[in-house]
């Protein structure tokens, strides 16, 4: 079980306890509303599963922004599906930032249609990154694992754009994190990462192990990437699993891909 027990809006800083293990389904650019989406609600089913999604949850093209316009679905239809998500798995959505599609409604109109559904559903919601900080308790031991999420900006729909966006993500917060969560690039990627320091306290070189996480997208042959012959989109969605070694009360972190 994962508990919310504050957010700081202001810092955008989730604070969260759980009992482990706890499994995390890192989901974004689903672009509901594209025809080319495979995304469908009735065949999504990860019951013991959290989330964090990453943006572009929406295609919303609009008239002054790239796109195929008299294709999409009305952007109505799009939010009723996306409600339809958050509202399945209510209490399960662990976090949500927005990408720069759903950025084009508020940019234009001034309405934040995330930031209304995430406030209707109690989840902690950023327009930029977001901390996600979850205390883990098992067996009388206690650790902390450390998510940040944001959609990202890396330019190019390729596998060297995914691990260059992670190393900006890192370099823009460079302590403190555990595992960066991106998407954007449509490339799926798992980096782990080491990075020694000098610790002030103890008068020695520490080392400490991180992962870059890139999340795919749910487009299939969409037209833009046909018409920029963009190579294919993988389809693996990236999965964690938070738990605690009991005997040393070291944190574990289990990656793995879903197809």
């Amino acid at each position: 079980m994962v508990k919310l027990v504050s957010f700081d809006k202001r810092n955008k800083i989730a604070i969260y306890e759980a009992n482990p293990p706890v499994k995390i389904l890192c989901l974004g650019d689903i672009h509901l509303g594209n025809p080319a989406t495979t995304f469908k609600l009735e065949n999504f089913k990860f019951n013991e599963h959290y989330f964090v999604l990453l943006g572009d949850l929406l295609e919303m093209v609009t008239k002054n922004s790239p796109g195929m316009l008299y294709h999409q679905e009305s952007p109505a239809k799009q939010v009723d599906k996306l409600q339809a998500f958050l509202e399945k798995y209510s209490g399960r959505v662990l976090g949500l930032v927005s990408g720069n599609h759903d950025d084009r409604v508020s940019r234009e109109v001034g309405v934040d249609v995330l930031e209304m559904l995430c406030e209707r559903f109690q989840i902690p919601y950023s327009p930029h990154f977001l901390i996600i900080h979850i205390s883990l308790s098992k067996g009388g031991r206690r650790n902390s694992i450390v998510l940040a999420l944001h959609h990202g900006v890396a330019g190019g729909r390729s596998k060297s754009a995914s691990v260059r966006q992670g190393e900006y993500f890192e370099r823009f917060l460079s302590h403190g994190v555990d595992i960066y969560v991106s998407g954007h690039t449509h490339k799926p990627a798992l980096v782990p990462f080491s990075h020694r320091f000098y610790d002030v306290r103890r008068k020695k070189l520490e080392y400490v192990e991180g992962l870059l996480v890139t999340v795919p997208s749910f487009l299939k042959d969409d037209y833009f990437s046909l018409k920029r012959m963009f190579e294919a989109n993988s389809l693996q969605i990236p999965s964690l699993t938070l738990d605690l070694d009991l005997r040393y009360s070291k944190r574990k972190v289990v990656c793995s891909t879903l197809v």
